[in-house]
């Protein structure tokens, strides 16, 4: 209704500026031809729009912009809010979240913007089905058995997804499978390509050098590790300290206290310094500080996908 409005408001100032003969009437007993400022588009005649009606205009004009902008470019600003919500709430009540907002988002849409909405502009639903099935499938991977079987079934499911229309470079999901199926280059450039997107992701540039560290070792691997800064999570900017090497002892002993308390950081910690030594090739190390973050309460219970 928005875009009709204001498609019928500059067509009518379109015809002000130029009307077709049928519609130029001249005062009786004149031979003035008059071209006022503006078109009612009843019996030919014309007339100014009045304050109200300019302002209403402008009004419209407003909200289009406003809601070209929300659906375009807000997206990006609420991607990074995913993995927080993941900790705060778990994989499968966040699955189930957004497939919910979607619906509203797209009923909203449709409301706002009908033409774009029959366009097809709004639907990727499948993408993000793909999506959430990569997701439930990773979280199966459960058994010795069958583990390697889920991780390479969920990437197949994340590169669906990416082809059904969902953002290549915001599949950080995807990257986390690739690590685990051993698809380390793959990994790296997933993780790289989400942070050029992203640049203040923490969390996805230590997985791009948790990958690289796997093909170029673990000194190559820190010297071109992706440069960030302002990460507001402790744990993570400890994390990320560790995997730089800024201070190197200072920051383990930090992570060591951390995984030493409880909650969030508890579960962090363990799991990042586990990584850490899995990097360096250090298995017993990685083992022991894995199966922490594994029996933490937030790793057990939150329902985080990094726990799961």
């Amino acid at each position: 209704p928005l875009y009709r409005i204001d498609i019928e408001i500059s067509l009518a100032e379109h015809m002000m500026a130029s009307p077709p003969a049928a519609f130029v009437q001249a005062e009786p007993g004149s031979q003035q031809i008059h071209r006022p400022s503006s078109f009612t588009g009843r019996q030919g005649h014309f007339r100014p729009l009045s304050a109200s009606q300019r302002f209403w205009k402008r009004g419209i004009t407003q909200c289009n912009g406003i809601i070209f902008a929300l659906v375009t470019f807000l997206p990006r600003r609420i991607r990074r809010q995913t993995r927080t919500c993941h900790r705060a709430h778990g994989a499968a009540s966040e699955m189930q979240a957004g497939q919910l907002t979607r619906r509203h988002g797209a009923a909203v849409a449709a409301l706002l913007v009908p033409g774009a909405a029959r366009a097809g502009f709004f639907d990727n639903s499948n993408g993000r089905d793909f999506l959430d099935s990569g997701m439930r499938t990773f979280v199966a991977a459960n058994s010795p058995d069958t583990s390697k079987d889920k991780v390479q079934e969920s990437v197949k499911l994340f590169d669906k997804a990416a082809e059904a229309g969902y953002p290549a470079n915001q599949l950080w999901q995807r990257g986390l499978s690739l690590y685990y199926a051993d698809r380390f280059e793959e990994g790296a450039k997933q993780f790289r390509d989400d942070v050029a997107l992203n640049p203040n992701d923490t969390e996805e540039s230590i997985w791009a050098m948790l990958c690289e560290a796997q093909t170029l070792g673990f000194d190559q691997a820190r010297k071109q590790m992706l440069v960030m800064d302002g990460e507001r999570q402790p744990y993570m900017r400890a994390v990320y300290n560790l995997f730089r090497g800024q201070d190197e002892a200072k920051s383990t002993a930090t992570l060591e206290n951390m995984a030493a308390g409880s909650g969030v950081n508890e579960f962090y910690a363990s799991l990042y310094l586990g990584l850490f030594a899995e990097a360096k090739g250090d298995k017993e190390g990685a083992r022991r500080w894995i199966s922490q973050a594994a029996v933490a309460d937030h790793g057990k219970n939150s329902g985080d996908y990094m726990g799961e």
